[in-house]
């Protein structure tokens, strides 16, 4: 009798000790379940207040950030873009206020200016540069160098998209369309943003040398570029595109649009790649990135739409034009009474009509 009861209290200690040691298991799964879920919280929350805080500096203020990811995730106009028959956008690029690849003024100049148009339906592309020293009167301002315009309006207004609206108005009457949309990046949000896309790989189709680009002691340095192709990461892409005293017929502005043209097609085939898309964590590094360096008047939805648009459009069907001053141009170079280099339009100073008429019919030529 003592040793089946014994045997029994074995047994009861044995199924209350195994009964302890499951729960303990258990236990500790759950606090595992537990504290990965606050990880992954934590995370998910930094990611999202980064990308908010990001991009309600990038986005348009008609609307708060927070009422632009409303609407874009419950609207059901979502097709503000694919509705109309052509989009034109205004790609200003501009050196910025911290960048620290050189020394100089002009923080404000548009180093580049782009018309780039893009016809939905037809799922149709074209980039048209205008270059920075193309004469023009500046609205309140008089008669200057078109890429002064936002910098005068910025000095004006104190506030960029004020300032970034009047520069529309001021290429509108040059170019003769209407243009709908801004975007405006420096210096410093180039580099990132091809940093973090991991670099692009551009076809250099001449070599060329330039031994004055700027430095950051106010001297030069010398930078060179081989025929063939290249990955460049952000410093490399700004130095090739930013280069304006290139041997071997690199050394115009002209040329110099055209290495401009060929990043941002480089860019966008890179942003909208498999390798981008399906890595959230990139994406988010590039919006928190560019944050203060990128500006647009669209809203988060027309951003996203153009976006999805723009990846049906290959960049060997995108039409790249430049306006120059070349034998068949429509410019020609001279001087202000001041000796400052311009470029005139060959129809007179103040006659654009034949730069209006390749604005107008881009897809068509």
């Amino acid at each position: 009798m003592r040793t089946e009861e014994k045997f029994k209290n074995n047994l009861v200690n044995f199924l209350q000790q195994e009964e302890e040691r499951r729960g303990r298991k258990f236990f500790s799964l759950k606090k595992i379940l537990f504290l990965f879920f606050i990880g992954f919280f934590i995370i998910g929350f930094t990611f999202s207040y980064q990308a908010f805080s990001s991009g309600g500096k990038v986005f348009g203020k008609k609307h708060s950030f927070f009422s632009q990811v409303k609407k874009l995730v419950f609207s059901e106009n979502k097709e503000e873009i694919q509705k109309q028959k052509q989009i034109n956008i205004l790609l200003l690029g501009m050196r910025g206020t911290d960048h620290q690849k050189d020394q100089g003024g002009g923080n404000y100049l548009s180093d580049t200016n782009i018309l780039l148009s893009i016809r939905p339906e037809e799922k149709k592309a074209a980039m048209l540069s205008i270059p920075r020293d193309l004469f023009a009167t500046i609205d309140g301002f008089g008669k200057n160098r078109i890429n002064a315009s936002y910098a005068l309006n910025l000095e004006k207004y104190k506030d960029g998209d004020k300032a970034a609206e009047k520069t529309i108005e001021d290429f509108e009457k040059i170019l003769g369309v209407d243009i709908q949309y801004y975007v405006k990046i420096d210096f410093v949000g180039f580099e990132k943003t091809i940093d973090i896309l991991g670099g692009v790989d551009i076809n250099i189709e001449k070599s060329f040398t330039d031994s004055e680009y700027p430095d950051l002691n106010y001297g030069y340095q010398t930078i060179s570029f081989e025929k063939g192709l290249e990955h460049m990461d952000g410093d490399r892409a700004l130095k090739f595109v930013r280069s304006r005293h290139g041997n071997g017929g690199e050394g115009s502005d002209f040329a110099r649009a055209k290495r401009q043209q060929q990043i941002l097609s480089a860019t966008k085939d890179k942003a909208l790649s498999f390798s981008t898309l399906l890595n959230p964590i990139k994406i988010n590094r590039l919006i928190a990135s560019v944050g203060d360096h990128v500006r647009t008047d669209m809203e988060l939805n027309q951003a996203m739409e153009l976006f999805n648009l723009c990846k049906d459009i290959s960049s060997d069907q995108i039409i790249n034009q430049v306006i120059d001053n070349s034998n068949n141009g429509l410019l020609y170079s001279t001087r202000t009474e001041q000796g400052a280099y311009v470029l005139i339009p060959n129809k007179g100073e103040d006659d654009f009509s034949e730069i209006q008429e390749l604005a107008r019919n881009i897809f068509e030529k």
